[in-house]
């Protein structure tokens, strides 16, 4: 939309309606402070986390598993995040030492207003985004801007008030990645080591989210034993009911140094203390959507004491908080200047980052070659010691090469729209840069046009070679540490940068999930191709990168579906270069539910794609054998299937395992949709074993009838009724002797009615003559499976 098309009437309006609505949180604003000055601080934050707990806290024990689940609700709870921590930003901006507790009898009114005052504010803010940022872009205030980028400016303040990015199922392996190179300069300043910071952030984020509902859950069950035992309502106070006020209604759970065992140096440079200054302009500026103080600093210090009440910017900010903190103290502790940790930091991190994304990538693929830090050559194919470039990681996995670019450098810490230069830079620096940089090593293996690839160290040495032939499957992938939120999953999609085609963005973050996720390698590559395929889709507009994963799961080759259906029902779909398919939000939810009772330790059913028990035990033994070369496309081809195709696999060879099933039966998947290769699957029961000569004639009709270049037949080696091995055997078409294509051609007719009926049984009615293949092929059918 041009900013000609707007209303000037329209605008001005707007801009009034505005500054009514920035009154009223003024006049807010100034109830709040009033409020305030009469509390004591600590009961403040107890009074604004116990708000927060139960509604933030009955989400995540009871999590509303529903793909369609109201985004509001989700609103609610993020606002019940961000009173605490938009009420501990006032309190180190403006000093609030009032004596009113809940013992007093006025506090409880007083309390009420203030949470309430404090909800408004933010309700506000939240209801005139809208309106305030759509007045920026009408002001034209980003002229010079690159083409797009004002739209992510005000996209990305809209999120930028969200909170709880990072699963806390994850939080401790995240941390022992990015600070394991570090635990040298960590000792050095602080007296502990890196294992002791990870464990006290786990410990802290422990207390604030399960210890204390364990504590509650102990409490009722225990008052209801008694309550069933006795006549009347037991007395609290009687013993067998005790309870640890200052765990359950104080806080013993949100003292750092207790749950931690920090030294105190360090958790004073996380904390910043109860203001002793009353900064009235300060206090009027904060935003509760914006940047807040605590983002650097999680720690409120309240006397003698730091405490945390904001579990969910722990979780988000600590380790760029614990950069700046340990970055302070250096100079300070006399190890020499700011530059030169910086500099140390900065190399360890590097190095930390990408052996954490190596392990990650091992544990997903086991068994792959991994080049890290490798050498090219910049021009031809041969090693030339003045023109090379360097990679990061080259994953070599059977036939599949992941060219992977880890960036360790820190996202845009500021403001979206105040610092607009900040942020495509790091956008340049994070994804763009690294997106070429893969794009070179591709390059790379076609300029060596099928024959030897070879990888080097710093001085030319050879440290891998395999044939670039081999190689049939490419990914490229741009792995940074931060969690680049909403923008991540779509920064192929946005209009300043520029990415290589089907360059994919994660996060270590993302990784770390899919680690939890995949345990089947084949089943892991055949998601990066839709995801792969999901970033080649410009229409593809998701917010978050786990709804791919959960569209996935909903789906299967969710890009061809999503677009498919939006070519059905949006006559604009081919027109209109700014169509979008997006707010899928939803698709995520199962997943969440899973990882939240990861970290409860509770049991719980991963979310699963819907197929069937022989289909599923098909695919696992794959995974289970080494069958060479065709191992991975014959997996591909047989995930590519959908629910319908699954389930007529599944019956198949259920069937062809029956004793009294006709021997040579064989189970074809011919479909020439990208990624499929023609596969012919025979059942051998060891008790009456296939011909093996009549099967391999049905595979060379196969060959002749489609005129392919080569069949797979996978054999499945079955005794009483059940799966024991698999075996993989080509035939190609340049082989086949004349003799050998005539006798082909007396399998023909067999072939079209076996066809036909596979087809009338997946798809429910007779396919018409001129109707489009379902193979895929894009032919009609009479021209192609029909013939």
């Amino acid at each position: 939309m041009s900013k000609s098309e707007f209303d000037v009437d329209g605008a001005t309006c707007m801009s009034s309606h505005l500054d009514e609505c920035d009154e009223i949180i003024s006049e807010k604003k100034r109830l709040l402070l009033s409020l305030l000055e009469e509390l004591d601080p600590l009961e403040i934050m107890i009074a604004s986390v116990w708000r927060a707990r139960f509604v933030g806290i009955s989400a995540f024990r009871n999590p509303q598993i529903e793909v369609d689940s109201d985004p509001f609700n989700d609103v609610y709870r993020n606002k019940m995040n961000l009173i605490p921590e938009y009420l501990q930003s006032c309190l180190v901006t403006y000093g609030a030492y009032g004596c009113a507790s809940h013992e007093h009898d006025s506090a409880p009114d007083c309390f009420t207003r203030m949470l309430s005052c404090a909800e408004f504010i933010i309700d506000t803010m939240y209801r005139t985004m809208p309106i305030r940022y759509l007045s920026h872009y009408v002001t034209d205030e980003d002229d010079g801007a690159p083409d797009g980028f004002l739209d992510y400016q005000i996209e990305a303040k809209f999120y930028q008030s969200v909170r709880g990015v990072r699963y806390q199922a994850i939080e401790e392996e995240y941390l022992t990645i990015l600070l394991a190179r570090q635990d040298e300069l960590i000792r050095s300043v602080y007296g502990i080591g890196s294992t002791e910071v990870v464990e006290g952030v786990s410990a802290l984020i422990r207390s604030l989210t399960l210890e204390w509902v364990e504590d509650l859950d102990r409490v009722v069950t225990r008052y209801q034993d008694m309550s069933n035992q006795d006549v009347g309502m037991p007395d609290p106070s009687s013993s067998g009911l005790e309870i640890d006020k200052d765990r359950l209604c104080g806080c013993r759970l949100n003292d750092v140094s207790l749950t931690t065992q920090w030294p105190g140096v360090l958790i004073c440079d996380l904390s910043l203390p109860v203001a002793c200054s009353r900064d009235c302009e300060a206090f009027e500026a904060l935003d509760p959507l914006g940047i807040l103080p605590i983002a650097k600093k999680p720690f409120l210090q309240i006397g003698e004491r730091s405490y945390c009440f904001c579990p969910a910017n722990l979780l988000d900010n600590f380790y760029r908080a614990f950069y700046q903190a340990i970055k302070s103290r250096y100079p300070k502790a006399g190890l020499g200047t700011t530059a030169n940790f910086a500099a140390i930091w900065k190399d360890n991190q590097a190095s930390a980052s990408e052996e954490g994304v190596a392990a990650i990538i091992k544990s997903i693929l086991p068994g792959a070659k991994i080049c890290a830090n490798c050498y090219i050559p910049s021009k031809g194919i041969k090693w030339d010691k003045r023109r090379f470039e360097e990679h990061d990681l080259v994953v070599i996995y059977e036939d599949v090469l992941i060219v992977i670019e880890v960036k360790a450098g820190a996202f845009c810490p500021t403001d979206p729209i105040e610092d607009p230069r900040g942020h495509i830079k790091s956008f340049e620096n994070l994804l763009e840069n690294a997106s070429r940089q893969a794009s070179s090593v591709v390059n790379y293996i076609e300029r060596c046009e099928g024959g030897p690839c070879r990888l080097y160290d710093a001085r030319g040495r050879v440290e891998l070679e395999f044939p670039s032939s081999l190689v049939r499957s490419i990914f490229k992938i741009c792995v940074t540490v931060d969690d680049f939120g909403e923008f991540a999953s779509k920064a192929d999609k946005l209009s300043f940068i520029e990415m290589a085609n089907g360059a994919i963005a994660l996060s270590i973050d993302d990784l770390l999930v899919y680690k939890r996720y995949f345990d089947n390698p084949l089943r892991f590559l055949h998601y990066l191709e839709q995801r792969r395929a999901a970033a080649c889709m410009p229409a593809l507009y998701l917010n978050d990168e786990l709804d791919n994963l959960g569209l996935y799961i909903n789906y299967n080759r969710y890009p061809e579906v999503l677009s498919r259906e939006a070519k059905e029902t949006k006559p604009d779909y081919e027109n209109d270069r700014r169509f979008r398919i997006q707010g899928f939000s939803g698709f995520r939810t199962h997943i969440d539910a899973w990882f939240n009772n990861l970290y409860a330790g509770e049991e719980s059913d991963k979310p699963i794609q819907s197929s069937f028990l022989m289909f599923d035990c098909l695919v696992e033994l794959l995974n289970d054998v080494d069958l060479g070369y065709w191992r991975r496309p014959a997996a591909n081809t047989l995930l590519n299937c959908d629910f319908k195709q699954r389930e007529m696999i599944s019956d198949s060879i259920q069937s062809r395992l029956n004793p009294s099933a006709p021997l040579n039966w064989v189970i074809e998947l011919f479909s020439r949709k990208p990624g499929n290769i023609p596969l012919s699957i025979f059942v051998n029961r060891e008790e009456h074993p296939n011909d093996d000569k009549a099967c391999k004639e049905k595979c060379i009709a196969t060959l002749v009838f489609d005129n392919v270049p080569f069949v797979i037949r996978l054999d499945i080696e079955a005794s009483k009724g059940r799966i024991d091995a698999l075996r993989l055997t080509e035939y190609r078409l340049e082989d086949l002797t004349d003799d050998e294509k005539r006798e082909a051609s007396s399998h023909f007719d067999l072939k079209k009615r076996l066809r036909a009926s596979c087809m009338r049984k997946m798809y429910g009615k007779k396919i018409g003559r001129n109707d489009p293949c379902p193979c895929g092929s894009g032919k009609k059918y009479k021209k192609c499976c029909g013939r």
